[in-house]
């Protein structure tokens, strides 16, 4: 019959499932995405002719995760951290830097700070006058090669695939030694004074997640994960001495 009809529906989107779970719409690189679409089809019959055909409708939609905040952004059971011993020497040998950075919970959100608390034992004889911390995204696509399948199963084998990794820097924050102020003078500015030669020192520094940064745990086709590279310098002419952190996961 002619006219405007409108048809109410829902649909049950399950938190997980064997096609995986929702995965948001993650800004990726190289032209992979991640896309919803909504398919709608309605079986249409002449009332004249009684020709029956069926009309297709597209529409892009988001699809995200349901979490518990309560649950994801609480203190991680037990840190994440990375340690290392270094020579700022170019060459290697003599006394070393020792590094320890630490993340304290295993979700961040995108667009707030992440913070890094930083332990630096210096026993050489030169300064650290700078620490950086490098938020880097690596994206991993995954193209199936039913070649590789020896598992003889009826589905197929999720690691028989070839693979593309791809690595890139979202967001740097540095920190910088200070160079103190004039005497007789009051200033909120210039904070770190950096880790002299013999000394040992504990801090925290963040960097700036990008409000795009979102996580694809793996799945058939793609995963995407962050990283924190962490970062020690002491000028030119020497090397630096840096660890990294993995981020568990970021949240848009």
């Amino acid at each position: 019959m002619e006219g405007i009809h409108v048809l109410p529906f829902a649909m049950h989107l399950p938190a997980d499932s064997e096609s995986g779970a929702p995965k948001g719409s993650p800004v990726l690189q190289n032209g992979a995405a991640v896309r919803y679409i909504a398919m709608v089809s309605v079986k249409v019959k002449d009332s004249k002719s009684g020709k029956r055909s069926i009309a297709h409708f597209y529409r892009d939609c988001q699809v995200w995760p349901c979490l518990d905040p309560a649950t994801v952004l609480a203190s991680a059971p037990c840190p994440i951290q990375a340690s290392t011993a270094r020579s700022l020497s170019v060459i290697g040998g003599g006394h070393k830097v020792k590094l320890t950075a630490i993340l304290y919970r295993l979700t961040h959100v995108a667009g707030q700070r992440c913070y890094v608390r930083v332990s630096v034992v210096n026993e050489t004889k030169k300064s650290v006058k700078s620490l950086t911390l490098t938020l880097i995204r690596t994206t991993i696509l995954f193209k199936p090669k039913p070649a590789l399948d020896y598992s003889g199963h009826s589905s197929a084998d999720p690691d028989a695939c070839q693979t593309a990794t791809s690595h890139k820097v979202v967001a740097e924050s540095i920190l910088e030694r200070s160079h103190g102020v004039t005497k007789g003078h009051a200033s909120a500015e210039g904070w770190w004074t950096g880790v002299s030669a013999g000394q040992e020192a504990q801090f925290a520094h963040y960097v700036l997640i990008p409000p795009d940064a979102l996580s694809v745990a793996r799945a058939r086709l793609i995963e995407v994960e962050y990283s924190i590279r962490v970062s020690l310098g002491a000028g030119a002419l020497t090397s630096d001495v840096q660890v990294t952190l993995p981020m568990g996961r970021t949240l848009a």
